[in-house]
């Protein structure tokens, strides 16, 4: 009767508490919808907010190295793309990518 407390849709409440931008609210806003296992993103700002809302997501370094481990793309295509990435991804990223790759036959 006071209306000291607020009832409030989950799914809307996390999404707007995750999204700064209308891109990712869009992004969150599917993921939500229960059609996708997880988020694809390389914005680290946003994988943090993903992250502590504990939603799944994927760098795309790991999309490069599932690729790879699945035979779609070659291994020494996936090495050429993952060292266009270098410049953009941690050290620690890089290595573990690489080692991933390098052991696929």
């Amino acid at each position: 009767r006071k209306k000291s407390v607020h009832v409030v849709d989950a799914k809307r409440k996390k999404q707007s508490l995750l999204a700064a931008t209308k891109g990712e609210e869009e992004v969150v806003s599917v993921y939500l919808s229960g059609i996708y296992d997880a988020v694809a993103s390389d914005d680290r700002r946003f994988l943090k907010r993903l992250e502590s809302a504990n939603i799944p997501y994927l760098t795309p370094t790991a999309c490069l190295v599932y690729l790879c481990e699945e035979g779609r793309i070659e291994k020494f295509e996936a090495l050429q793309m993952l060292e266009s990435l270098k410049p953009y991804i941690s050290r620690q990223e890089y290595a573990v990518a690489r080692v991933y790759m390098e052991r696929k036959s």
